[in-house]
């Protein structure tokens, strides 16, 4: 009877004693999660709305919460937490994310979600998803030299290396004396020339020499120690290189 005149700690109007109660919710209790769901978007105090987002395991409601959550703590906590969810960090993630997770990751548009997935996720087979659903060349290369796990950084070094070949050039405007066949050829020539002289100024700043004879061979090779054979000075020129195609590429739009 008792339970009837009580109300529980969490719809309390004291914010202190709503915290307390939502310390006692488990997000494994499917009911206790709904109004973890419902504090996290809802509850008028963000210290109570951080401790449910927590809690969470809805991603729909954590990626709301990304983009509407005003609290700047509590927004970048939710952020976190889905990141988390779906890297596999998370000691407390559900079957469905597990099984879902890179269907989501495949579609997602947020790169510093497969960035983190490729830096943080234990499951390699989930990097590589990440990794082949990234769009730009800059962010692969970089991952060519800071991710963690060899294989990654081996297969982002001939993904940048395919993605730079396949940049589309910048075209000098056509004059009106000339063919449409002429601009076309033109266009292609100059392509190819770029693609080849992006190539071989990473070469260049990497210090890296390509076999003889063959002007396509890998721009980074793992060495013997397991790791790719890039110095602190390679890596700082590759970072200097790709701020400055980065620049040349907007500049050129």
């Amino acid at each position: 009877m008792l339970r009837f005149f009580f109300k529980p700690k969490w719809r309390h109007r004291n914010p202190v004693k709503r915290l307390r109660g939502v310390q006692e919710l488990s997000a494994s209790n499917d009911e206790q999660h709904e109004i973890l769901v419902d504090l996290a978007a809802n509850d008028l105090d963000p210290r109570v709305r951080l401790k449910a987002v927590e809690k969470l395991c809805d991603l729909t409601t954590l990626n709301h919460l990304i983009g509407e959550e005003p609290d700047d703590i509590v927004r970048s906590t939710a952020q976190n937490r889905y990141y988390s969810l779906l890297a596999g960090t998370a000691s407390d993630s559900t079957p469905e994310i597990v099984t879902g997770r890179y269907r989501i990751v495949d579609e997602s548009e947020d790169e510093d979600l497969k960035k983190f997935i490729i830096h943080h996720s234990p499951d390699e087979k989930l990097q590589f998803t990440a990794l082949q659903a990234l769009v730009d060349v800059d962010d692969v290369s970089r991952v060519a030299i800071s991710a963690p796990n060899l294989k990654i950084r081996e297969a982002a070094a001939r993904m940048a290396e395919q993605m730079a070949n396949k940049l589309p050039a910048a075209t000098p405007p056509s004059n009106s004396e000339e063919s449409a066949a002429n601009d076309k050829e033109r266009s292609e020539d100059i392509s190819a020339l770029q693609a080849e002289e992006t190539k071989a100024k990473l070469r260049e700043e990497l210090k890296i020499k390509p076999k003889a004879g063959n002007s396509d061979a890998p721009l980074f090779r793992p060495g013997t120690d397991g790791t790719l054979q890039i110095d602190d000075d390679s890596a700082s020129a590759l970072q200097a290189l790709l701020d400055k195609k980065l620049a040349d590429r907007k500049q050129a739009q």
